[in-house]
């Protein structure tokens, strides 16, 4: 069995007691590593390169926000769960954008949450082209602007200004290229990251509509579901029955 090494980041000795004791890590082939704030967790990360990351947000030193940022700028292939006290919109908002798959609430910590956060990472990866598109063929100024597109998705202002800005090109370029090489364009594919992700969140059964709608960029849920419907074929509301 291949193990996979697992970083709990947690300042709560009780807390951190409970993650260690709840589920059998060993058992299902992970390997534990933790850290009591996320200045301790960053050097820990440095040293042994873990694959999962689970952290509390709220810490003394470094809270884990700040943590997740200077860790996938390290390794951005890292996969992280939030650990909350409470359900807090705002961070989860922010970690969304970071990329976080799931988030677990302390209160609700059990052998069976942990065991389905840890399931999500492997179910609910996104994927970042459609389907069809040869990466190996993207210019370095289209993928630079695919890779924008990806991090800002969460911004309603997201536009092709704001990408063909970003990546120092002008807009008219940026739309040719991108729908040369993409076979989409510059907007189409802003609705795809976002749906997509809109589909991950959904599928957690964690979020209302609403909810889901505004982490993705949508102001106007009614919009939100129009769009959505028209992608999968299917009601927001009815995706993850």
């Amino acid at each position: 069995m291949d193990i996979t090494t697992v970083l709990i980041v947690e300042d709560e000795s009780l807390i951190l007691q409970d993650i260690l004791t709840l589920y059998d890590w060993e058992r299902h082939g992970y390997r534990t590593l933790t850290a009591a704030n996320g200045q301790l967790g960053l050097a820990r990360f440095k040293k042994e390169r873990p694959q999962i990351v689970i952290t509390d947000v709220r810490m003394p030193h470094m809270d884990g926000l700040e943590m997740i940022e200077q860790i996938q700028a390290l390794a951005p292939e890292t996969k992280f769960i939030i650990l909350s006290a409470y359900q807090d919109f705002n961070y989860a908002r922010a970690a969304l954008k970071l990329g976080v798959t799931d988030y677990l609430l302390k209160k609700d910590l059990s052998e069976d949450t942990i065991h389905q956060a840890l399931g999500s990472l492997r179910k609910r990866t996104v994927p970042d082209m459609p389907e069809g598109t040869d990466k190996s063929l993207l210019s370095p100024i289209v993928e630079r602007a695919a890779a924008y597109i990806r991090e800002h998705y969460s911004e309603p202002e997201l536009r092709i200004g704001s990408v063909s800005a970003a990546c120092g090109i002008s807009a008219s370029r940026l739309s040719a290229r991108f729908r040369e090489e993409m076979n989409t364009s510059v907007n189409e594919y802003v609705t795809y990251i976002r749906i997509e992700n809109a589909k991950r969140l959904l599928a957690s059964g964690k979020y209302k509509v609403y909810e889901v709608a505004n982490l993705v960029g949508y102001r106007n849920q009614a919009y939100f579901s129009t769009l959505f419907q028209a992608q999968t074929g299917v009601k927001p509301n009815k995706y993850h029955e």
